[in-house]
């Protein structure tokens, strides 16, 4: 039984990075003050709205219509140059976790993946039809893969932990099945190897003449990259959600710009009834306070998910059975910033009954 993870940037965010473009942004900006005028057009139209450019990827599809369809050469290098400062800024973030405290990570992880689907996370009705799956594969091992939208390593990190990959260990009948992490695919690159930006299709690109630019799209339409990069990412991806039996969607925004893959996961529900996904939604103005906001709430993402059928032959009012969603509720969520805190303060503290003086361990540290 294969259960899969979609894996987004709400994750590193649970984890303490600040890993937002919004957290990125001053920092881009003051970086850019030294660089020529050319590469520093980015940052200044960023700077003059932070709120705008908060889904970058959409954005820059917009941003296109300001050039001359001769100048493509010069978004391209704006691109690449927030491109790299990113990826250094993501590494700078991600080394200010740490994982040394296994026991912690290890018990969240095992507790978020065995108990995603529970009464706790879900409405006793989806948590019925979920388990009622389960159930009916109990003598099958359960595999649980990984589909990571993120650039960093953080997943990784976090499921090493997990004493031998093994989430739990059953006894079925005679036998012992023990069920296991699989596959991580890390389907847009990671920030040291090929990491991949950019639109979903040619028509988020508002610049008519560079969206049907061949050579344009293939620098700037993610699904084009991922075959120029030849690195068969997204044929991994697919493949993980074709042989899911459930699909779990984390920290992720259901955005335009990863498109694509949520017709394919519209396709995959569709093709068979004993398939289920389950959606976490975040939404920090969320309540239920009357009768039509829980409704409400699965009709907006039911509306979004409906908006990505281009082809219009799926009913996705018909799926709502099976598309289960919980919302505000961070079962990975740990303060893996705050242990790299602790772990250094602690360290500072012993060496303060070895040392005389504060410059001393300043200078000892």
């Amino acid at each position: 039984m294969n259960i899969t993870f979609l894996i987004g940037n709400g994750f590193d965010i649970g984890v303490g990075m600040k890993s937002k473009f919004k957290d990125f942004f001053p920092v881009y900006i003051l970086h850019s003050e030294q660089k020529k005028d050319e590469i520093k057009q980015l940052s200044t139209e960023i700077g003059d709205d932070f709120e705008t450019w908060a889904d970058f990827e959409l954005q820059m599809g917009k941003y296109t219509e300001k050039f001359d369809p001769s100048e493509s050469q010069k978004i391209l290098d704006q691109f690449r140059d927030f491109e790299m400062e990113f990826m250094k800024y993501l590494g700078q973030e991600e080394e200010k976790l740490s994982f040394s405290n296994m026991s912690l990570i290890s018990s969240t992880m095992l507790s978020a993946l065995k108990n995603f689907y529970s009464t706790d996370n879900l409405r006793n009705q989806s948590y019925e039809d979920i388990l009622n799956v389960v159930q009916r594969k109990s003598t099958e091992r359960r595999i649980y893969n990984f589909i990571s939208f993120n650039y960093t390593f953080v997943l990784e990190s976090c499921l090493k932990t997990i004493s031998d990959g093994v989430i739990e260990s059953r006894k079925v009948n005679a036998s012992t099945l023990k069920d296991s992490v699989g596959k991580i695919v890390h389907v847009h690159g990671t920030r040291t190897n090929g990491p991949i930006m950019g639109v979903c299709e040619p028509s988020q690109i508002v610049n008519q003449e560079l969206a049907n630019n061949n050579r344009f799209l293939r620098y700037f339409v993610k699904p084009r990259i991922n075959i120029m990069h030849r690195n068969n990412q997204d044929r991994d991806a697919e493949k993980l959600i074709s042989s899911s039996n459930i699909i779990c969607i984390y920290g992720m925004s259901l955005g335009a710009t990863d498109k694509n893959w949520w017709q394919k996961i519209l396709l995959w529900l569709k093709e068979n009834t004993d398939h289920h996904l389950v959606i976490y939604n975040h939404d920090p103005n969320f309540s239920i306070i009357s009768q039509f906001d829980w409704i409400d709430k699965e009709d907006s993402i039911l509306d979004k998910l409906a908006s990505y059928d281009d082809t219009k032959q799926i009913d996705v009012e018909a799926l709502r059975k099976r598309i289960h969603i919980a919302v505000n509720k961070n079962i990975f969520s740990m303060d893996l910033a705050g242990q790299h805190d602790e772990i250094i303060n602690n360290a500072v503290d012993v060496l303060k009954t070895q040392f005389d003086s504060l410059e001393d361990v300043l200078n000892k540290i």
